[in-house]
């Protein structure tokens, strides 16, 4: 191995500080570069909505199936509760992504954290809601419901962002069969029509950030986590909204620091939508 190997093995952070210093990072990116990004929709023959989404090494791919049940009830203005609700998010991170996770060992905290972020940045998009004609079969009677499962096929680094494109573009892939109760109501029955999707007005994107000895980078590897101290999710909606705004502990931001990276988020935000298009219109 060479002299810049060994330091890397044996001192990670004296590597890296090496090449903060002259504003680079050891993959050959600049600070404030994001690794090429790419989705494929349509990749699972068998689901009703998929997606695969690469962020440089990082992999992800979500399939979603629809089942069909009895319609929530809910009497009250209050949200539907989880178990209530059309859309449930299932994340997977297994030995297969990483050696990080072993064999057999339950759902690790990242993977919860990552769960709860993506639940919380789907019930401020207002899918559910705004899709209930579509989710519909029998008003008050029958509804679809979508079970949305994402697995990670390789893990290196900064996983929210990745997942969450792979959910919106997988929600966006949906097509539904056309759906009626039989004249007895006992059944729900299958038609030609023209398979129904979802109303994706906009979509939803995240980018990470993070802190290694007070210099700001975008898009951390694994490697660079492992370094920082301190991270920042931001994500924007294709119309401009702010969405979610998530501080992973350490180190506070500064105004001015954190004014630039809603900037940088904005920009992003800009520029996966354009991926999403573009997945379709080859898809």
């Amino acid at each position: 191995p060479t002299k810049m190997e060994l330091i890397r093995t044996i001192s990670p952070s004296e590597f890296y500080l090496k090449f903060l210093s002259q504003k680079l990072r050891p993959d050959g990116r600049s600070l404030e570069v994001v690794r090429s990004t790419s989705v494929s929709v349509g990749v699972i023959t068998t689901a009703v909505g998929s997606a695969l989404v690469r962020v440089g090494h990082t992999s992800v791919i979500a399939g979603i199936r629809a089942e069909v049940g009895k319609s929530p009830q809910n009497n009250t203005d209050q949200p539907l509760s989880q178990s209530q609700s059309p859309i449930t998010i299932n994340l997977e991170l297994t030995p297969v992504c990483s050696s990080l996770y072993k064999p057999g060992q339950q759902s690790p905290p990242h993977a919860v954290l990552l769960t709860q972020t993506l639940r919380r940045i789907l019930d401020r998009w207002g899918i559910e809601s705004a899709s209930s004609d579509v989710l519909t079969i029998e008003k008050d009677q029958m509804s679809w419901y979508l079970y949305v499962d994402i697995y990670c096929l390789n893990h290196d680094g900064n996983l929210l962002d990745p997942c969450l494109i792979a959910l919106i573009a997988a929600l966006k892939d949906v097509k539904l069969p056309t759906a009626a109760l039989s004249e007895d109501k006992s059944r729900v029955v299958f038609t030609n029509g023209e398979a129904k999707r979802l109303p994706v007005k906009e979509y939803v994107v995240s980018l990470t950030f993070g802190m290694i000895d007070e210099t700001l980078i975008l898009d951390p590897t694994l490697e660079e986590e492992k370094l920082m101290s301190s991270g920042l999710s931001v994500a924007f909606g294709s119309g401009g909204g702010l969405y979610s705004v998530l501080k992973a502990g350490g180190t506070p931001f500064s105004s001015d620091v954190l004014k630039s990276c809603l900037g940088y988020a904005k920009e992003r935000t800009i520029q996966v939508s354009t991926i999403i298009d573009d997945a379709f219109r080859v898809g």
